[in-house]
């Protein structure tokens, strides 16, 4: 999936075809530097090219099953 910018937010993830709940869960987990915060009030920014790699992860471990 390639995507129009290198940092999105979720707003401009969820029309590509992300829940917010997915992309907020991305964003919790620990050791993935997906998401960026700059600060407690800021939105939260995705790494495009983090994400792409944790989706092919994610989806290489479901075929593995």
């Amino acid at each position: 999936m390639e995507f129009p910018k290198q940092l999105m937010t979720i707003s401009e993830l969820i029309p590509l075809g992300f829940s917010e709940y997915e992309l907020r869960t991305i964003a919790q987990k620990a050791g993935y530097p997906v998401a960026i915060r700059m600060s407690c009030t800021a939105p939260i920014k995705f790494d495009t090219a983090e994400l792409q790699k944790y989706l092919a992860r994610k989806s290489k471990m479901v075929e593995m099953r």
